[in-house]
């Protein structure tokens, strides 16, 4: 799972290459005189960014936050665990 400044950079990373990309695609394909070959700058670029972002790349999870532990719920199981270990050590 990505954490939320990793999140952060693939949102606005995305969205700038992304953003890029038509300009740069349309003055391609008018360049080229092939609407297919401008089409096909954007698939790319678009490819591109999937295989970068998609996969949780360790480079993504660079800054996990600190969750405060579950104290919701308490195993019984381990509960008397710990009771069983108490009496030990008081005997």
């Amino acid at each position: 799972m990505v954490d939320f400044q990793g999140q952060s950079f693939i949102f606005w990373t995305s969205a700038a290459l992304l953003t890029l990309s038509v300009p740069i695609a349309i003055i391609y394909a008018f360049i080229v005189d092939n609407y297919l070959k401008g089409l096909m700058v954007i698939v790319y670029l678009s490819a591109g960014l999937f295989i970068a972002f998609v996969p949780n790349w360790p480079w993504l999870n660079r800054n996990k936050p600190n969750w405060q532990p579950d104290t919701a719920y308490k195993d019984p199981a381990q509960e008397n665990k710990k009771k069983d270990l108490n009496k030990r050590r008081k005997n």
